[in-house]
């Protein structure tokens, strides 16, 4: 097991046990968790211990959103299928985050077939000239039933452009900037 796989993981207990104590499993939230690749299909810490992890804090699987960066280096493309579909006919929301990687992010896309993406702030930053881009994958995720979220969304113009496109969520300081969940009581 590599040292970045076992820090994901340490994230993944430490995020799970702090929802819990917070009182999320109670509330009607998602909780999004960054996920790399390796930890999801680990003999150490894939299926079996990510389960148990959640089970243990009472968290409800379909409250949470496993989210891949989409240019993670993916080792076995066959095997990480199989983590990919066990954790989704577990319950388990799947994400791609940062959808910026060009060939990468659409090949992640076609490949995982997740439940939401994450635009990010490098298309959404300088909407001018990426608009129509950013539009067509939009388009693409609402007829196949993929939730989109905008991200990194700062500015008047920004927020503007996002809801021209009819995206569902945004992310950003725009709205206000972030706050510790212990505020959400």
């Amino acid at each position: 097991i590599d040292a970045l796989s076992s820090l994901y993981y340490l994230c993944l207990v430490n995020v799970v046990r702090r929802a819990a104590d917070l009182g999320l499993t109670q509330k009607d939230l998602f909780l999004f968790v960054n996920i790399s690749p390796d930890t999801l299909t680990s003999p150490v810490y894939g299926i079996d211990e990510i389960g148990g992890l959640i089970e243990r804090w009472g968290m409800v699987k379909g409250k949470i959103v496993l989210e891949i960066t989409a240019g993670s280096i993916i080792r076995n493309y066959d095997i990480f299928k199989q983590a990919i579909s066990y954790y989704k006919n577990s319950g388990y929301l799947i994400a791609i985050d940062d959808l910026n990687d060009g060939y990468k992010g659409l090949k992640m896309l076609s490949f995982i077939e997740p439940d939401i993406i994450k635009i990010d702030r490098q298309f959404l930053g300088k909407m001018g000239a990426n608009i129509s881009f950013v539009d067509r994958i939009v388009r693409v995720c609402q007829r196949i039933g993929i939730t989109v979220i905008a991200t990194g969304i700062e500015k008047e113009d920004e927020m503007e452009d996002v809801l021209t496109m009819d995206i569902e969520l945004i992310q950003g300081k725009y709205h206000g900037m972030a706050m510790p969940l212990s505020n959400m009581k």
